[in-house]
């Protein structure tokens, strides 16, 4: 049966009258043509997404600065033409910026945005910078980042690595995947390395993959538990014995003895007595050799002898530190005591025999202005050792530092004392009290 058909009129498929459409009235069909008008701009853009919602045209290569980001309108806007809205599209001016973001800020405008891109003809063109400069300036800010003997180490770290991966025929790729990691560790414990050693080992990886913006794998699980691993499996004790009051005592006597001249045992005594009252470490005290040129060692203008209260102090400052090594400084006043092991005795008298004329270099020197090192700090600490018949092994220069805490702790001083005489940051310091 053939369908049938409708009526012609007003009416929808089921025979009802259809809604009848208004046309728009002329006076909003000329405030939309006029709107047509006036934002007709042409803007280069990226290809807009015609997937729904809103459009949003956006191009990096024209995004404006911050400080050219303006607040919304308000109604004091719309009184200052200057603070109008603008059209989609278009650059404030100089004008509306100085409004918006105030006069004494300083503004990038540009013209529109099709004279970003376009050299100007007009000005002297100039030859393109070395960024070889840039370079050389990167490299030494992070050469100053760190101590010269923690880059040796990590030195010493990456190529003990790559002579690993040699040896065992893997690839000396980089990044190196976690599995050489993994079989790095287990050959450094194979070969009877202490922890202590594997970790900075691993400390010096984990450092070349930070500083090329890459994936530190070194603070993977499996890693840290074969540290614990080998911590346990393999554990160092510090077995390096304090020298107390009573050694030191002992050991400035056998100067006397060990010595080859009056200047030597002075300057020695003097050495020995700010090792330990002042907690120094050897490093404070002493060059490296006898051709180093670092200043960390105490110079002759970090000592003077002050007087307070009627007493004598021996003003020390330590201007670089291991604890501080963006040079902020610390200052010791050691007091006198009673007997040979006196720091302000010790002190006045290497000053009378230090010539004036060695300038203001190094504290501690030889007769002929050479710098003590620390190889021949240990070296006559341990000829002064052997003389008192000592346990060598036991004494080293650090023993200094490790008796004063623990000489501080038999004399009932708080450990928050000892904390700050040491300066030490943490609460490691409870490691050096060794009864």
């Amino acid at each position: 049966m053939p369908p049938k058909k409708h009526k012609k009129g007003n009416q929808n498929v089921q025979g009802k009258p259809a809604k009848r459409i208004r046309r728009p009235s002329r006076r909003i069909i000329e405030a939309t043509s006029a709107v047509s008008e006036t934002s007709d701009v042409h803007v280069p853009c990226a290809p807009a997404s015609t997937s729904g919602g809103e459009t949003i045209n956006v191009n990096l290569d024209h995004l404006p600065s911050a400080s050219q980001v303006i607040p919304q309108s308000s109604p004091s806007d719309r009184q200052d033409p200057s603070r109008q809205p603008r059209l989609q599209g278009q650059l404030p001016t100089d004008q509306s910026l100085q409004h918006s973001v105030g006069t004494s800020a300083t503004v990038a405008t540009f013209s529109g945005f099709g004279s970003i891109c376009r050299p100007n003809t007009n000005t002297t063109t100039t030859t393109p910078r070395d960024l070889a400069v840039l370079t050389e300036e990167t490299d030494r800010l992070l050469r100053a980042s760190m101590a010269e003997s923690t880059w040796q180490t990590y030195k010493t770290a990456f190529d003990s690595f790559n002579r690993f991966r040699y040896l065992y025929g893997l690839p000396l790729s980089w990044p190196a995947p976690l599995e050489h990691i993994i079989q790095f560790i287990a050959s450094l414990s194979a070969e009877g390395k202490a922890s202590g050693s594997i970790r900075t080992y691993i400390s010096g990886l984990s450092y070349m993959y930070k500083i090329h913006g890459l994936t530190d794998i070194t603070k993977a699980f499996i890693v840290t538990k074969l540290l614990e691993g080998a911590a346990r499996q393999n554990p160092t004790h510090d077995t390096r014995a304090p020298i107390t009051f009573n050694i030191l005592t002992t050991l400035l006597q056998a100067l006397e003895k060990v010595c080859l001249n009056s200047y030597e045992i002075c300057l020695f005594k003097a050495a020995f007595c700010l090792a330990f009252f002042g907690f120094l470490r050897v490093g404070e005290l002493t060059s490296k050799s006898l051709k180093s040129r670092d200043l960390r060692p105490l110079q002759f203008g970090d000592i003077a002898i002050v007087e307070a209260n009627g007493y004598k102090h021996v003003k020390v400052t330590i201007r670089q530190s291991k604890t501080d090594q963006l040079g902020y400084s610390s200052t010791l006043f050691l007091s006198e005591t009673t007997g040979q092991a006196c720091p302000v005795m010790a002190v006045v008298n290497y000053l009378k025999v230090r010539a004036q004329g060695l300038g203001q270099g190094q504290f501690l020197v030889h007769f002929d202005g050479k710098p003590l090192t620390r190889y021949q700090f240990s070296a006559i600490l341990a000829k002064s050792l052997q003389f008192c018949e000592g346990k060598i092994g036991r004494f080293k220069s650090h023993s200094f530092r490790i008796g004063a805490a623990t000489e501080a702790a038999m004399r009932g001083i708080p450990d928050q004392v000892i904390k700050q005489w040491g300066r030490w940051k943490s609460e490691s310091y409870a490691s050096y009290i060794r009864f």
